[in-house]
C-alpha cells in the first residue's frame, strides 16, 4: 500500500466504532473464483482479525505491520512483518463510513468538478503534488453514504474502483455490508473481489478476548518479512 493510500484509509478507519460481523470474500481473476466465509472482529484503526471457517479452519490477525495466518488443525502459523501497515479486505469497507473531504484535503488533495447523476453526488479530487503515486480520486455520495469511488493512476489508466451498497448505520456511520472491488495491475488485468458482510453486530464484548489473543504454546511458527 503506497503512503497516502495508507493514511487515507487510517484516517478513515480509525472513525469506525468496533464491530464484528459474518463475512463472504469472493475474488475472481483470470477466469477463476475463490470464496472465503467466516466472522470479522475490528477494533479501529489496526487491529482486524477473521475466523475463516470455509473453505478450511483458518485465523487471519492484522495488527499494525504484523499479518499472523494461523491453522489450528496444524498447530502451524505464519507471522508476516512489513515496513507499513498492512491492507486488509476491511481497507475498502472503510471507504463507505465517512465524508472523505478532510482526508482527502490532509492527503494534499484538491476539489476539482462536481456533478449529480440522479441521488449520486459525484466529486473528483486531483491531487496537488505530484509525487503522489496515484492520479485523480473520484466519490460517489448518497446523502452521508459513499456508494462509489475510483482511483486512477497518473497514466490516466484505472487502479481501483469499488462499489458499495447495503449501508447501515453504525454509531454516526453508514457502513456498506456489500463492497465489489474491481482492482487492476499495471498490465491492465482485472481482479473482482465481492465482499458482504451480514449479522452485523456493534457490541464491543469481544475486544477483551482480542487484546488477549496470542498463539498456542506449541505452535510451529514461520516468519517473514515483506
Amino acid at each position: 500500500m503506497s503512503p497516502v493510500a495508507f493514511l487515507l484509509l487510517t484516517s478513515l478507519l480509525a472513525q469506525v466504532p468496533p464491530f464484528s460481523a459474518r463475512f463472504e470474500q469472493i475474488t475472481a481473476a483470470q477466469g477463476e473464483a475463490d470464496t472465503v466465509r467466516g466472522t470479522i472482529y475490528f477494533a479501529a484503526p489496526w487491529r482486524i482479525y477473521y475466523q475463516v471457517d470455509y473453505p478450511l479452519n483458518q485465523l487471519l490477525s492484522v495488527v499494525m505491520n504484523t499479518m499472523t495466518v494461523y491453522y489450528p488443525d496444524k498447530a502451524l502459523a505464519y507471522v508476516i512483518k512489513g515496513k507499513s501497515q498492512v491492507e486488509s479486505p476491511m481497507s475498502q469497507q472503510s471507504l463507505g463510513t465517512a465524508d472523505p473531504a478532510q482526508a482527502m484535503f490532509e492527503m494534499g488533495f484538491k476539489l476539482g468538478k462536481t456533478s449529480t447523476v440522479g441521488d449520486t453526488a459525484y466529486a473528483v479530487w486531483n491531487p496537488k503534488d505530484k509525487r503522489t503515486p496515484f492520479g485523480r480520486v473520484t466519490f460517489g455520495r448518497v446523502g452521508r453514504a459513499t456508494v462509489f469511488v475510483e482511483v486512477m493512476r497518473r497514466n490516466g489508466r484505472p487502479m481501483m474502483r469499488a462499489r458499495l451498497s447495503g449501508h447501515v448505520q453504525v454509531d454516526t456511520f453508514r457502513l456498506p455490508t456489500r463492497t465489489v472491488t474491481e482492482r487492476f495491475d499495471t498490465e491492465g488485468r482485472r481482479t473482482l473481489e465481492t465482499q458482504t458482510y451480514t449479522g452485523l453486530d456493534t457490541s464491543t464484548d469481544f475486544l477483551y478476548t482480542l487484546a488477549r489473543f496470542a498463539l498456542p504454546p506449541g505452535t510451529r511458527i514461520k516468519t517473514s518479512n515483506w
